[in-house]
């Protein structure tokens, strides 16, 4: 089939980001070569015109772009080739979450939607690209005990809560959201990982490490083809960490801490270490944590903050 590429995932050279701006009447994007520094955005057009844009997936060089809080559409942003998503009917009275991955089993680049108000009620839908169609599925989640050292099925329920506005992340197969327990207030307890098998169309909890410390939040981005996670620590750093061996829970491995000063969200990771972060105001941070210094906002023509983001490859997959 004309979509299936080999994407050699830590070919750095190839990797950008793409950087949504908020103006008044429409949003803006930038592509930003990341190994040739802040100084290299390049405008690019919208591929609609929109007073809003989103990101809501990143795969083998595709994006997945919400305009106006209800279009779709899947974009190369290389080859500026787009295919509109037929529409669904929204859900006003649920959260609504998407993400954006690929089946190489079938070779299918497919969409989920995932809406929900409480675990009770929660719909999974997924587009098929190859099909051009959506279809509702079965929602079922796997439990593993280790102490009973066995494993059963939850049907038609997630038994957690969706953050509002966060995509999902795709990772080895699998499209990854942060969550929170219903009923526990606070910090690590609180927020965990679920991951969806998008071959396999099930849910499942990833292992996460054992941190020893609180933390107040938790976020997840793919670089490099690994799941990584910062930990906002309370009233102090964050910490950087990677799932070096996926579905490990002991290949976990903490990086290095973000100073608290910072207070910046991750973009990025870059070859050489150092990682891109969005500030609390929006702008640009670039913080190396071998030399401790940090640049903010050299990204030249650049002057309105950084409303979205999300890392690409060049590719020419077809869409």
């Amino acid at each position: 089939m004309h979509m299936n590429i080999s994407i050699e995932e830590n070919n750095w050279c190839k990797v950008k980001l793409m950087i949504i701006l908020r103006r008044e009447k429409t949003d803006k994007l930038y592509s930003l070569d990341l190994e040739k520094g802040l100084g290299h955005a390049v405008a690019i057009e919208n591929p609609i015109s929109a007073d809003s844009t989103r990101i809501r997936g990143s795969c083998n060089g595709l994006l997945c772009m919400l305009f106006n809080l209800k279009l779709l559409y899947i974009w190369n942003p290389s080859t500026r080739e787009c295919k509109e998503v037929p529409c669904l009917p929204p859900n006003d009275d649920y959260i609504i979450e998407y993400g954006f991955g690929y089946n190489p089993d079938i070779d299918d680049y497919v969409v989920v939607r995932i809406s929900s108000c409480d675990p009770r009620k929660v719909l999974v839908e997924v587009y098929s690209l190859r099909r051009n169609s959506w279809r509702t599925i079965s929602t079922v989640f796997e439990v593993y005990s280790l102490h009973r050292n066995s494993g059963r099925t939850i049907p038609h329920r997630i038994p957690y809560t969706f953050e509002k506005g966060k995509s999902g992340v795709f990772v080895e197969g699998s499209l990854h959201w942060v969550v929170h327990r219903p009923g526990i207030k606070y910090g690590d307890v609180f927020r965990t990982v679920i991951a969806f098998d998008i071959g396999r169309e099930r849910f499942r909890e990833l292992p996460l490490p054992e941190y020893g410390t609180r933390c107040k939040s938790i976020e997840i981005v793919e670089s490099g083809g690994k799941l990584y996670m910062q930990r906002y620590l309370v009233e102090t750093d964050s910490e950087l960490w990677v799932m070096k061996v996926y579905g490990v829970k002991e290949s976990w491995t903490k990086l290095f801490n973000i100073p608290a000063h910072l207070s910046g969200s991750l973009l990025c990771i870059k070859r050489n270490g150092s990682v891109l972060l969005k500030g609390d105001n929006l702008d640009v941070i670039l913080y190396d944590p071998k030399t401790k210094t940090r640049s903010f906002n050299h990204i030249p023509g650049i002057c309105e903050g950084i409303d979205d983001a999300r890392t690409y490859v060049e590719s020419t997959v077809r869409v």
